[in-house]
């Protein structure tokens, strides 16, 4: 400008516009890369993580058909969301057994009190009905001696379970 000069560019025009058609031509090339790797990628991230969810879902069917003794692995790639659920998880579940262990050694436990407990009013009714039977009979056969004896043996018996105190 401070000579005053002019620069003219002359170009042929379709030099120009082939110029313009490769450069669009280009553009168009790496819009459809781009496009296609942010595509793959969302594809394979996705893919991962419907990965670890399915093995989480499968592990959760199986406990809800009744094995308590699933388990889901941690995937070394897990996201932290999933593999915090992946443990948490796999600690409920091994509560839930141990629970579940827990409930059955106290019904074990409780059928064993409850038949104990019936046994120990068995055993006397029964000696006793046994010794009433043998009273009886040896009073229909006159046979004092063995009446007295299986009087006074129940009358034992009854002394032993009273806890010393006479009962009548």
């Amino acid at each position: 400008e401070l000579l005053g000069w002019n620069f003219i560019n002359v170009s042929d025009q379709s030099e120009v516009l082939q110029e313009i058609e490769s450069q669009r031509n280009l553009m168009l090339l790496v819009i459809f890369l781009s496009v296609f790797f942010v595509i793959a990628m969302i594809i394979l991230v996705t893919h991962h993580m419907t990965g670890s969810i399915a093995r989480i879902v499968r592990g959760m069917k199986k406990a809800g058909e009744g094995d308590l003794s699933v388990r889901v692995p941690p995937a070394k790639n897990m996201p932290s969301e999933l593999e915090t659920i992946t443990k948490q998880f796999n600690k409920m579940m091994g509560q839930m057994n141990e629970l579940v262990e827990e409930v059955r050694v106290v019904s074990a436990r409780q059928k064993d009190a409850e038949i104990t407990a019936l046994e120990a009013q068995i055993n006397p009714h029964f000696l006793y009905n046994t010794l009433n039977v043998i009273n009886s009979i040896a009073i229909l056969e006159d046979v004092p001696e063995i009446s007295e004896l299986a009087t006074g043996l129940g009358d034992m018996f009854r002394y032993n379970i009273s806890g010393g105190s006479l009962v009548t």
